[in-house]
């Protein structure tokens, strides 16, 4: 088998399979990953740019596969973005087509990556934000009800419980019917016309840009639908996304091999059990977060990705 791998020294494999360990695990939890092994890959010296974007696809594709298949244990069934999924990723596929056949090689890809990292750091920094805010307001409402006292007033009249009885069932109305509200903003029960179609153009745009730069779906994906749409649960971000990658990774597999950009056998064979290990380690931390410390995790790790992919910008 003819492969980069041969001429790799036990230090540069170790390279390869540290980056690919702690990427496949970042890939599992919030789906950010990729764009920390393609770079060490390249200082590895284990291939060049292309063959590595493409090795990475053809090994994190079936990743991302077993990825949704745990991520729809986690989420309940009736609220799993099957729909808003599928429209981003027939965008994504699209888009990575686009890119894959006939852009990867004339769309100066330093500049996208600097774009993609900024757009991260935004996005982080508004997780961060609204996350460390709803910790507060959370700590605070729970010191403000430690210290309240119940009082009991009884009511000998018929009258009058029949009063309070119907502000009780009124009461519950109101929250039945704000908690339900709630629910289908943050799961996104009910998408509009317009944002499907705009969820497919976020789509096309995400699948261009991942092609070109080798930096993953996701890192692109989250940080715009974060900034769009930011009530929506972020584990249904995360299943989105997922759904996206499998098929964006299709596409960009099929439209630069026939554009002769081959993948190193030798390389996906080295990736691919390091990402489906580490996906399914990650996936498992999300049932362990509540949906603040979610987005804070969230937030955190899109803070350090941009900061890391600008960088990377920087040196290209």
């Amino acid at each position: 088998m003819n492969t980069v791998v041969r001429a790799l020294t036990l230090g540069q494999v170790a390279v390869v399979v540290a980056a690919c360990v702690a990427g496949a695990l970042l890939v599992g939890a919030v789906g950010l990953g990729g764009v920390v092994i393609l770079p060490a890959l390249l200082l590895a010296r284990a291939c060049t740019p292309e063959v590595g974007i493409v090795s990475l696809f053809v090994a994190f594709t079936p990743t991302m596969a077993l990825r949704v298949w745990m991520l729809r244990k986690i989420v309940p069934r009736d609220r799993f973005p099957t729909r808003l999924g599928g429209v981003a990723a027939a965008g994504g596929a699209c888009g990575a087509s686009v890119a894959g056949g006939a852009l990867l090689d004339v769309v100066p890809r330093e500049a996208l990556t600097y774009v993609i990292g900024l757009v991260a750091l935004v996005a982080g920094g508004k997780d961060v934000a609204d996350s460390a805010r709803r910790l507060r307001s959370r700590a605070a409402r729970s010191r403000a009800g430690e210290g309240e006292t119940v009082v009991t007033v009884e009511d000998g009249g018929d009258d009058g419980d029949d009063g309070d009885a119907a502000l009780e069932m009124d009461g519950a109305d109101a929250v039945d019917a704000n908690e339900s509200e709630s629910k289908s903003d943050e799961y996104w029960l009910e998408p509009t016309t317009r944002e499907m179609w705009l969820l497919f153009s976020i789509g096309v745009v995400v699948g261009m840009l991942s092609v070109l730069t080798g930096t993953g779906g996701p890192i692109s994906f989250l940080p715009i639908v974060v900034l769009w749409k930011g009530k929506v649960n972020r584990k249904v971000m995360l299943s989105m996304s997922a759904i996206q990658s499998v098929f964006l990774g299709i596409a960009a597999i099929v439209s630069t091999t026939a554009r002769g950009k081959k993948p190193d056998p030798g390389l996906v064979l080295l990736i691919l059990p390091c990402g489906l290990v580490g996906v399914a380690l990650g996936v498992r931390v999300l049932k362990y977060f509540s949906r603040e410390w979610l987005t804070l995790f969230i937030g955190t790790i899109l803070l350090a990705v941009g900061s890391f992919t600008v960088h990377q910008a920087t040196e290209l």
